[in-house]
């Protein structure tokens, strides 16, 4: 299966051993067991549209009612976001070496061009995954309010049929826990709760866990087996606790009604523990990726 990002990249890496916990992790712990929350599965709306560029796919320059300029998208005519109003796209052009991200794009495919309000950026491949938009005097947000890659993180369908995930996935916390301040890697926020829980937190399920005990369908069981192993990102804010997978919404039949995710649930949030905050090596920004610019 592809890897995205590199292997350095924070989303790839195992927590291992002997990890360091943030100071703050248990009372992070706790907000996450008293919250109630089960784990809600995003696997069509409230997720990712993801397309593949291929070495034929035609380029296009587009520009935002923002002002950004972003050259050499691929582009098909049918290409586009999720159908809720995140409208989430996420294209991965291997030949370039690229997945370009942008929310609420609309019919770029055909126009070009998006509106104000709208986001976007650009991801080397083998990078880390996290977009910083204060670099180089300021650039574009790149959908998630942490500007992490909207590829990074996503469960996908090939990973759950080959019975394992190699990368620590992606996670929303509800508004109502989410702080106002982030977490490395993250930089930005959409949180608002004063000593809630930073975006970008990285969490762990608790590795001693005896995930046999909970009797966990096949797809719960590899799920959680990544949190135990990778753990999990905050990227974001949302209406309670939820996981993201590429949307089916582009997808011949739903890969996921044939799956097994019971066990899921909020019994896991008992389990938490928060990691020490990390910064990848490098971010991706408008410094290095000058085809983005105003």
């Amino acid at each position: 299966m592809t890897e995205y990002f590199g292997p350095n990249s924070p989303w790839n890496v195992p927590v291992g051993n002997h990890a360091q916990l943030d100071p703050h992790s248990a009372e992070y712990a706790q907000m996450l067991a008293d919250s109630g929350f089960g784990f809600q599965l995003n696997q069509s709306n409230w997720t990712i549209r993801v397309e593949h560029a291929t070495a034929n796919t035609p380029h296009y320059n587009v520009t935002s009612a923002d002002g950004w300029h972003y050259d050499g998208v691929p582009l098909e005519p049918a290409w586009g976001g999720t159908s809720d109003s995140d409208n989430a796209l996420a294209i991965v052009d291997p030949t370039n070496n690229k997945v370009w991200t942008f929310f609420r794009p609309g019919n770029v495919a055909e126009t070009h061009h998006f509106d104000s309000g709208s986001g976007g950026a650009v991801f080397d491949l083998n990078g880390s995954g996290w977009w910083d938009p204060s670099a180089g005097g300021g650039g574009p947000w790149a959908g998630r309010s942490s500007n992490a890659s909207y590829l990074a993180g996503l469960i996908t369908p090939e990973e759950l049929q080959a019975g394992h995930i190699d990368h620590a996935l992606a996670v929303a916390v509800d508004e109502g826990l989410l702080g106002n301040t982030s977490a490395l890697p993250a930089k930005t926020t959409d949180g608002t709760v004063p000593g809630g829980i930073p975006n970008g937190t990285h969490l762990q399920l608790d590795p001693n866990l005896d995930l046999n005990s909970l009797h966990l369908g096949r797809e719960g069981m590899i799920v959680a087996e990544a949190l135990q192993e990778y753990g999990a990102f905050v990227v974001e804010r949302g209406g309670g606790f939820a996981l993201y997978f590429e949307s089916n919404q582009n997808m011949p039949t739903d890969p996921y009604a044939s799956m097994n995710f019971s066990g899921l649930d909020h019994r896991l949030q008992e389990h938490w523990q928060v990691l020490a905050p990390t910064a990848p090596t490098l971010y991706d920004s408008v410094v290095n990726h000058p085809e983005i610019y105003l």
